[in-house]
């Protein structure tokens, strides 16, 4: 945990990580602070054969996003606001510079960078349950309030300031970075710590209502799991998987606030006609007129920038007031990927992606899996790389898993090299688990 027998430039660049994912949960300053100072002292402490890695191929597809962005700021009609999102994109260009360059071996941080990471989202949980129970008794209102839309989705999150689904996937990458470490310790009192932080968890997504980060939670339980785990650790998430369904279950049949979420509002969410009774247009609604805009322009879109004004003009014209008035996007990666850069910025992405899945699955690694199963299934609802809570989470655990691996991989070549020239007399090749 605290790098004992490394160097102390490797001491500092772990703990700028570790500082850095205790404050993504909460108001960006922190976290722009420490990743400042994270590159600077990266800067001050490289070597001149360091820098040859930022000319990988890892490095230039990990911002292939970031670059995609600056080409589609030539043609944007709206050039300031494509660059207000070109620099809440650079975080995506900086961190796999910055992690390729820096010397610390992420083999061995991985495993507690995610575990302070998950741990820091139980104590936020913890405060914001605390928060909202504070609330209840100041006005003398009753406990099942806690299960009310007062309380529930974005008024759940608003105390940190975090939009619900990014909160979610910070939940939801790691409760499974703690279901992962959990089923593999055999001491009693460490998997109860577990359990009950993954308890603590699943109730925050449940109290979230994010039904994409949802959806991706199941198809990870239920279907990556199995067929990335070690027996022992897949009975144990066995278990959890279906203690998850249950309580999800429960919730929806027996809490009408819930019910309504998951049931009827889905439902008129991925509805194409107007609901009466809704005053928020639906994402069906949205998509639709994205897809007539996309259709003008197919191949290279609009440029940076110009979504918004363009799907405005839309809603506008359409008698969608509501989506007008709070200048929604289209609420989906994918479609956003369309109307900025067309075709090539929609293939890009999905090369990405594939990418790092395919690299996952062929390291094994089920937290790297387990990411990018999130990315992609949020991506259908939200635009999560508008935003820097969006950004930084793809960005930094994107590059994290990439340069962990390779580094790896590395490390594995050398030691085979080692072997067969009957040179292996370096301690420093040690089996480390994957992440």
């Amino acid at each position: 945990m605290f790098l004992q027998n490394d160097g102390l430039a490797n001491k500092i660049s772990y703990w700028h990580l570790v500082l850095f994912l205790l404050t993504l949960s909460f108001d960006g300053f922190y976290s722009q602070v420490v990743l400042i100072s994270f590159v600077v002292h990266t800067l001050i402490h490289a070597k001149r054969n360091d820098w040859n890695n930022l000319l990988r191929k890892e490095v230039f597809v990990l911002a292939s996003v970031f670059f995609l962005t600056v080409m589609c700021t030539i043609y944007s009609s709206n050039q300031r606001e494509a660059f207000r999102l070109l620099s809440r994109q650079s975080a995506i260009l900086i961190f796999p510079l910055v992690l390729f360059l820096n010397r610390i071996d992420l083999r061995k941080c991985t495993k507690p960078l995610l575990l302070a990471f998950s741990f820091v989202s139980v104590l936020v949980v913890f405060y914001l349950y605390v928060d909202a129970l504070r609330i209840i008794r100041y006005n003398h209102l009753p406990l099942s309030t806690l299960i009310k839309p007062a309380f529930l989705n974005h008024n759940f999150s608003e105390p940190i300031g975090m939009h619900a689904t990014y909160l979610s996937l910070y939940l939801a990458l790691s409760l499974a970075s703690i279901l992962y470490y959990g089923t593999s310790t055999r001491r009693p009192l460490i998997r109860t710590l577990y359990f009950f932080s993954a308890c603590v968890l699943l109730v925050g997504l449940i109290q979230l209502e994010s039904r994409a980060t949802l959806i991706a939670l199941l198809l990870l339980l239920f279907f990556v799991a199995p067929f990335f785990l070690k027996d022992k650790k897949q009975r144990g998430l066995i278990g959890i998987s279906v203690l998850f369904v249950a309580a999800l279950a429960t919730v929806i049949v027996f809490a009408g606030s819930f019910r309504t979420r998951f049931l009827s509002e889905m439902k008129e969410d991925l509805s194409e006609n107007s609901v009466a009774t809704s005053i928020a247009d639906s994402r069906m609604q949205r998509w639709a007129l994205a897809t007539d805009l996309i259709k003008k322009s197919p191949l290279i879109g609009y440029g940076a920038g110009d979504e918004v004004d363009l799907l405005k003009e839309q809603y506008f014209n359409h008698k969608l007031y509501d989506s007008y008035l709070n200048k929604l996007n289209a609420h989906n990666q994918y479609i956003s990927f369309l109307l900025t850069g067309g075709a090539l910025a929609l293939t890009i992405y999905l090369y990405t992606l594939f990418w790092g899945l395919r690299l996952a699955v062929k390291a094994k690694n089920f937290l790297f899996i387990s990411f990018v199963v999130l990315i992609a299934v949020v991506s259908v609802s939200e635009n999560i790389l508008s935003r820097n809570k969006g950004i930084f989470f793809y960005g930094f655990f994107f590059s994290l898993f990439v340069c962990a691996h390779c580094k790896r991989k590395t490390a594995s070549v050398e030691y085979e090299s080692a072997k067969q020239t009957g040179n292996l007399t370096v301690h420093s090749y040690v089996s480390i688990d994957n992440v």
